[in-house]
């Protein structure tokens, strides 16, 4: 197995994994509107600038990560979340991106 598709895999089964997490909490249990989804995920964008504007200090509840680092992290849960609730395959199409990235460096 390469080293792309273990990335694939190991990406799916996180994002499975954050789905279900969330759907025990009862997130989805009235259908989010993409909108929601989205502004969430700003949120999190929004908390890591303000971390970043105030000397990035350690997180609280996740140490020894500072507070960009676990809002970026959270942010990241939110999209494999989201994805899994939209059958989005944001794993293979962050492989495709990377590979486009790498022959436009190349050319």
């Amino acid at each position: 197995m390469n080293t792309q598709q273990q990335f694939v895999d190991g990406f799916c089964a996180l994002a499975h994994e954050a789905h279900l997490a969330s759907r025990k909490r009862g997130t989805w249990d009235d259908l989010r509107s993409d909108g929601e989804c989205i502004a969430m995920m700003h949120a999190d964008l929004s908390r890591a600038l303000e971390a970043l504007s105030h000397g990035n200090p350690v997180e609280g509840s996740v140490p020894p990560f500072s507070q960009g680092e676990a809002a970026l992290a959270e942010l990241i849960v939110r999209i494999m979340d989201f994805a899994v609730a939209r059958q989005f395959f944001i794993a293979e199409a962050l492989v495709a991106k990377m590979e486009t990235l790498r022959m436009r460096r190349e050319a």
